[in-house]
């Protein structure tokens, strides 16, 4: 798994460094379009489960220490403790979480474009040096759902190769 951490928003891509796999997605790739279509289609409802959990957590009410009044609009919140997602404010986050087709990789990425993703998702200290966080969103659902991602990726794989075959 390779977690691109930038400055603000966060990237999630899912690979595995392995010559058996590239020489798969090389295999997946001469296949004609049709059949890719097959694997293309499993990844973007991979990415697509793995996007709406983290939005769906996000959405849900985590634990809180209490009511807190915001400003600029002022408006009460609830802020999730620390080591569960963030509790849903203005939307912000939940709408900026992204599932992107890298077509030349056969390849989804799920992202968070909100420019304080990463210091919810990792943590972060503050300037006296206090640590705050992490709200984790997007690593839990991923995890909750690898499993099920492994197997619509391998009938993905199957499919098109049968199609490739001619058999569907």
């Amino acid at each position: 798994m390779v977690v691109q951490a930038v400055r603000g928003p966060i990237k999630i891509r899912g690979s595995v460094n392995s010559r058996d796999v590239d020489r798969l997605v090389n295999k997946l790739l001469a296949l004609p379009v049709g059949a890719r279509n097959e694997v293309n289609k499993a990844l973007k409802r991979s990415a697509m489960l793995v996007r709406n959990d983290a939005v769906t957590s996000i959405r849900d009410v985590s634990p809180s220490s209490g009511p807190k009044t915001r400003y600029k609009p002022r408006r009460p919140v609830r802020p999730a403790l620390a080591g569960f997602p963030p509790n849903w404010d203005e939307g912000i986050l939940g709408g900026n979480i992204k599932a992107v087709a890298l077509p030349a990789q056969l390849a989804y990425l799920v992202e968070s474009r909100a420019k304080y993703s990463r210091p919810l998702e990792f943590g972060f200290n503050d300037k006296k040096g206090n640590r705050h966080g992490p709200w984790p969103f997007l690593f839990p659902a991923l995890e909750k759902n690898r499993a099920k991602i492994r197997r619509m990726i391998a009938s993905g794989i199957k499919r098109a190769f049968l199609r490739a075959a001619g058999k569907r």
